[in-house]
């Protein structure tokens, strides 16, 4: 089984970026933020949007299995599109909401309302683009709802040096305190992966992947990693050395590869982000099946989904 944990889909592109900086789609994979347009997607992308109905034809092309659909602020709140994908490709897909934590009182009224949906296994947290401090005391009530409704957390701890960004000591304060939180961590935490300085043996995301490794509830995904080699072609040595000192510290089955679809078709071709991982790093069969499915299908919650639409 092959699962992509990390893709997303929209039908229009209307969200915000660090807070307040509106996001458009402005059509051939062109977004509009704020004063500045920005290239997202390949132009073959017309509308600037990923449909099911494109996402499903990659998937069906390359034989892979199932895929998360996940979300961002950045492409503006999809789940009742998610959902309905969910729904109409059952077995396929399962699906996240996206959640603003900066009005902690309204997001726990929130996942309350998310953890009764039969699509949905958790929430998604952005930090830079909601900015919060995660473990701030007034957000105390959300992350005991999240464990009460017994969702995941996605979190992308953010891609650049903002003061909202790769705050994996705060998020670690949050697990200290809620034992059984089950967490994401997206790209890797990004662990300053997009920094060139940043080489083998990649002494930041070590530090990252050590500190959140102890914590038993955490995974993480190995989504978007073509972006973190501007400099290199396929296969990306680069990608491939930070994938084998992830295995190397938490192992095959607290790792999922993604794609982070449709975004990462700026840098390489759908094949290649999943030959990447299939062809070119050195894995046994038992590893190389978690990486690519089952541990993607076991945190995720498949089979939950599966069960809750067959009841509905």
């Amino acid at each position: 089984m092959i699962v992509d944990a990390h893709t997303h889909i929209m039908r229009e592109i209307r969200g915000t970026r660090r807070g307040e900086v509106p996001t458009t789609g402005a059509g051939l994979g062109r977004v509009q933020v704020g004063d500045d347009l920005e290239v997202w997607m390949p132009p073959s992308f017309e509308r600037s949007v990923a449909t099911a109905e494109m996402l499903v034809r990659y998937l069906d092309w390359l034989q892979i299995d199932g895929a998360v659909l996940l979300q961002a602020p950045c492409y503006g709140d999809q789940l009742p599109y998610l959902r309905e994908v969910v729904r109409s490709y059952p077995g396929r897909f399962v699906t996240v909401a996206l959640v603003d934590p900066r009005d902690s009182r309204r997001a726990s009224v929130h996942v309350e309302t998310v953890a009764a949906y039969p699509e949905v296994v958790g929430v998604k947290f952005e930090v830079p683009d909601t900015p919060f401090l995660m473990d701030a005391p007034e957000h105390a009530p959300l992350w005991r709802r999240i464990v009460e409704a017994d969702l995941l957390a996605t979190i992308d701890l953010g891609w650049h040096d903002g003061p909202f960004d790769g705050h994996v000591d705060r998020l670690s304060a949050v697990l200290e305190r809620y034992s059984t939180l089950q967490v994401v961590v997206a790209h890797l935490g990004v662990s300053r992966l997009w920094d060139r300085n940043q080489l083998a043996p990649f002494p930041v995301l070590r530090q990252t992947l050590r500190r959140l490794s102890g914590f038993p509830g955490v995974v993480f995904d190995i989504a978007g990693l073509p972006f973190f080699c501007p400099e290199e072609e396929y296969p990306y040595p680069r990608a491939q050395e930070i994938i084998s000192v992830a295995v190397e510290l938490v192992g095959p089955d607290r790792l999922m590869w993604g794609s982070d679809f449709p975004t990462v078709l700026q840098h390489c071709t759908y094949r290649q982000v999943l030959d990447l991982v299939r062809n070119h790093v050195a894995l046994d069969r038992e590893s190389l099946a978690l990486l690519l499915g089952r541990t993607a299908e076991r945190v995720y919650r498949f089979d939950r989904v599966r069960a809750n639409l067959h009841s509905v």
